[in-house]
């Protein structure tokens, strides 16, 4: 069929044009500015059309010989008034498109529920609505109402990703507890597909099975293992608050966000009986597979487009090279041809960062979202391609030639606009590279402002084109990923660095996310005894009376021998293993079997205080035994170190298991170290009405745990790295001598013309 589809470069048309060429139809799409759609994979698949909805002399013949359109524009980005823009758009369209056989239309549903002020729930839906009207009074339509659409990088799924990531406790509205119809955007493309084959049927409402927002909040925290709380307030919390508040939180802009948050405030609970009556072929996917889906993808670096791929209003303003344009430009000569620098360019932003200075970047997107910008939370769709059009951090892609320029606009608030730009062009065997910085201020404070930030922005501009001169250079990205994971997979370069400061210990170890997971999830309580169990017989522990709360787990590329050495040598106040400045660890009279934790044992104000006023430990380790020469039967290397605690601590003993991995269970290092504390007072089925607490010391305890876990493997990889590197040189050296001689004996015989003796020790080695 012959198709056109109004909205290609967002998020639904980005996906749903490949589907159509898929199934052979001819795509036809109309955009406000070609280069948006140029660098898109199918864009040499399809007709581009330049247009614009609110321009009506704009569309004349471009719906000519076209049987379905598929509408779907908004004007969300466009502020208070973007009903009104809404309004234009549907009303030009009807006039243009009078001979088209049918409308695809997906919009919004509308709330059961309703108020004097209120009628029929937020202004944005009622828009939403309004335009489905408009279209059926004048086409044939087929209206899809879907509720909030979860895949990876829409708009929905970003909000609640971001707000379940980032608050541990979540302070929530009444609304909290509003129903609503998720549903996988891979549904609603098949919705939109299949609807290519059946007449106009008007509206129907599409979507899984209900659930609340805090369902959705807490399975998406169950998936990712994550442990939330929300708590509902009873009173009406002002929408500013909220909308600001979730601003500052998520990458999305405000603009976005209000009509997000205003369309919760009522029950979306939709009636999918006429999706079942007229589209019986589809069934829904459930709201947690679509969150596999979605979480799988961004893993996989598949997401195809994102809710930040249509620019706010458009291209509201272009580069022009015009005078009062303040300008820096910089110009290198690289020895990397174009395509390699340019791979460089297209993999800025996002993940990658940039290069140098990234604190610099990171503080400008603060700041930016303090005062509403997009900041850079946002990121960018694909760590390693660029399209015209798409986000990158706070700035927006503009043009894209490749391997030749690329140029990006500033979308950060600012007292004018401005643009980064890299040229390249072949030069004496190299590339000439040319990156300018361009800024066209609004008014004497532009001016003003242009000049009080030069010193900073011109350093973080020269520190940038070297970065990428000097990355380009060295192999790309490529190069640095592959040294990135050498040093993951065979070890670190530099031990880890002790800390030196309470503040410090604070930030290394409890507010810093551990670089490797380390605790063990167990599926249920079962599963916990199960193993924990397994694990206290195995060193001979009485488990009757005991419950292990917590047990983690990492691999070290080291062997067991090794690794368990490492950890006799550990238990000293200097280890940069532990945090020492919190909760000093050392061995009583240089004893191993004596341990004693002093809290803040480092401060010179408290040693001060415990040594006039003999201050007891927190608590003390007795060493019950010790596992550190394996026996015959013990087929896995095993080694271990049992500790009784005594004192305050409410711990019953502390396990540490090292042993030799087994390829059968997935373990790739050489040893595996486990971790255990076993509780005989406060653990998870005592003193119930303590649980809070519980969960408050079990956080704190598992962030710590795996932290000095990651460090210790970090320690013992570079040690071990340190060893074999000794190693080696000791090899290469000898080698190199017995080259050396040999090759002197060939000379000596060249210019004798007499062989050296067999017996004689100067032979040939």
């Amino acid at each position: 069929m012959r198709v056109m589809v109004l909205g290609a470069t967002g998020y639904i048309g980005g996906r749903l044009v490949p589907q159509l060429l898929e199934f052979e139809h001819q795509v036809r799409i109309l955009v406000r500015d070609r280069k948006h759609a140029g660098t898109r994979s199918w864009s040499d698949q399809i007709e581009i059309v330049q247009g614009d909805l609110l321009d009506a002399a704009s569309l004349t013949d471009v719906f000519d010989d076209i049987e379905v359109v598929y509408y779907l524009v908004h004007s969300m980005y466009a502020g208070k008034d973007f009903a009104r823009h809404d309004r234009i758009a549907a009303d030009n369209f009807c006039a243009a498109a009078s001979g088209v056989a049918q409308v695809i239309y997906l919009g919004g549903p509308l709330p059961s529920k309703h108020t004097r002020n209120r009628p029929r729930g937020s202004e944005h839906l009622r828009s939403r609505a309004e335009i489905g009207r408009i279209l059926a009074a004048h086409l044939p339509t087929t209206e899809f109402r879907a509720g909030p659409i979860i895949g990876s990088g829409s708009g929905s799924f970003e909000m609640l990703r971001y707000l379940t990531e980032r608050l541990p406790v979540m302070i929530a509205p009444r609304w909290i507890n509003s129903q609503m119809q998720p549903i996988a955007v891979r549904d609603v493309i098949a919705y939109l597909c299949l609807a290519l084959s059946r007449p106009a049927v008007g509206v129907v409402e599409i979507g899984a099975n209900p659930l609340t927002f805090r369902q959705m909040i807490l399975e998406y925290a169950r998936l990712r293992h994550l442990h939330r709380f929300i708590f509902r307030v009873p009173f009406r919390l002002p929408a500013w608050l909220i909308i600001s508040g979730i601003g500052m939180i998520t990458p999305i802009p405000d603009r976005l966000v209000r009509p997000l948050v205003q369309s919760m405030e009522f029950p979306l609970r939709g009636r999918s009986f006429r999706a079942k009556r007229y589209f019986p072929e589809i069934v829904p996917i459930s709201y947690t597979r679509a969150v596999q889906l979605a979480l799988a993808n961004m893993e996989e670096r598949a997401v195809i487009t994102r809710w930040s791929d249509t620019p706010p209003g458009g291209a509201a303003y272009e580069y022009t090279d015009e005078e009062g344009m303040m300008r820096e430009v910089w110009t290198r000569h690289v020895t990397a041809s174009c395509e390699e620098i340019f791979d460089v360019l297209s993999g800025l932003g996002g993940e990658h960062g940039w290069l140098r200075g990234n604190w610099v970047w990171a503080l400008r997107g603060v700041i930016d979202r303090l005062l509403g910008g997009p900041g850079v939370g946002r990121g960018r769709r694909d760590p390693d391609e660029l399209h015209n059009g798409e986000a990158l951090d706070f700035w927006r892609v503009e043009d894209v030639q490749r391997p030749n320029l690329l140029r990006l606009r500033g979308e950060l608030k600012l007292p004018g606009h401005a643009w980064m730009q890299w040229e390249l062009r072949p030069d004496h065997g190299g590339t000439l590279l040319t990156q300018s910085a361009s800024f066209s201020p609004h008014g004497f404070f532009g001016t003003i402002f242009w000049y009080a930030l030069y010193p900073i922005h011109s350093m973080t501009c020269v520190r940038l084109i070297d970065s990428i001169e000097d990355l380009a250079s060295t192999g790309g990205w490529k190069r640095l990923e592959a040294r990135e994971a050498f040093r993951n997979e065979f070890g670190p370069r530099q031990p880890p660095r002790p800390s030196h400061s309470m503040l410090s210990d604070l930030r290394t170890f409890m507010f810093r996310r551990s670089p490797w997971p380390t605790e063990i999830d167990f599926s249920s309580e079962s599963t916990r005894i199960e193993m924990s169990h397994s694990i206290m017989q195995r060193v001979g522990l009485d488990v009757s009376g005991y419950s292990v709360l917590n047990l983690h787990c990492i691999g070290i590329d080291a062997p067991a021998k090794h690794v368990f050495e490492e950890l006799v040598d550990w238990w000293n106040r200097d280890s940069a293993c532990w945090p020492n400045h919190l909760a000093t660890v050392g061995r009583v009279d240089g004893d191993l079997s004596q341990l004693r934790l002093d809290l803040f044992g480092k401060s010179r104000l408290v040693s001060k205080g415990r040594k006039h006023l003999g201050w007891p430990p927190l608590f003390r380790l007795h060493l019950l035994r010790s596992g550190d020469t394996p026996s015959e039967f013990n087929t896995d290397s095993g080694r271990y170190l049992l500790y009784e605690c005594k004192g305050g601590y409410p711990v019953g003993y502390i396990i540490y298991y090292v042993r030799s991995s087994i390829e059968d269970r997935g373990e790739k290092e050489a040893t595996q170290i486990f971790f255990g504390v076993s509780f005989d007072f406060y653990g998870k089925e005592s003193w119930p009405l303590f649980h809070p607490v519980n969960r408050i010391w079990e956080f704190v305890h598992n962030r710590v745990s795996s932290n000095v876990l990651c460090r210790f493997k970090q320690l013992c990889e570079w040690r071990f790295e340190r060893i074999q590197e000794g190693m080696v040189k000791t090899w290469v050296g000898t080698r190199t001598q017995l080259e050396n001689d040999f090759q002197h004996e060939q000379d000596r015989t060249q210019a004798t013309g007499v062989e050296p003796d067999a017996d004689n020790d100067q032979g040939t080695p």
